[in-house]
């Protein structure tokens, strides 16, 4: 994979079950240069690679499903001088058993990254999430949470445009902080005692 060098007009990146524990240079280094038109990006079973490209800084991608990395504890590096997801409407993290947080950030809470276009949010089967903070987005209206075993707290940021909200099977759940959200109009918390 490292001697791949694909068309800097690819759009579509798919990658399943690649065994290297870092993902190649072309991968690595500068992403959003090598590849700018990048428009979707779906990785699974990738299952010894820990650290993840810099897909924030990518221009136009639209979509990003992260499934089965086992030993992602984070999604990124975080850094309030570069754009952050300028164009990403769907957000997918399915089974990815070592995540503890979306970012690795030292920022203050203020100054957290605003995703501008994400309108699609499913995080499922992450169970070493114990306290999600979600981004905020003027956009943002499906956030769906599911099988998160260890999840405790749920303080979700002012979203004006969320239209649905589903919660399921998150056993330690304790705390979920819900704003005022005009647009709500399917809500469902389920299983979770």
């Amino acid at each position: 994979m490292e001697s791949l060098q694909p068309h800097p007009c690819l759009e579509k990146l798919y990658v399943k079950g690649y065994g290297g524990g870092r993902f190649p240079s072309w991968m690595m280094d500068e992403l959003h240069l090598r590849l700018p038109n990048l428009l979707h990006i779906h990785l699974e079973g990738c299952k010894i690679s820990q650290i993840l490209p810099s897909f924030a800084q990518l221009p136009f991608l639209q979509s990003l499903d992260l499934n089965g990395l086992d030993e992602v504890e984070y999604m990124m590096e975080c850094s309030s001088k570069l754009p952050f997801f300028p164009s990403l409407q769907r957000l997918q993290l399915s089974y990815l058993c070592k995540l503890n947080r979306l970012w690795r950030t030292d920022l203050p809470a203020e100054q957290l990254p605003l995703f501008p276009c994400l309108s699609q949010l499913v995080i499922e089967y992450c169970d070493n999430l114990t306290s999600l903070t979600l981004p905020s987005s003027p956009c943002l209206s499906k956030i769906e949470i599911t099988c998160c075993d260890n999840l405790t707290s749920l303080p979700l940021p002012p979203l004006p445009c969320l239209s649905k909200l589903h919660i399921d099977q998150i056993p330690k759940l304790a705390s979920l902080e819900l704003h005022s959200s005009p647009h709500l109009c399917y809500l469902c918390i389920k299983s979770c005692p």
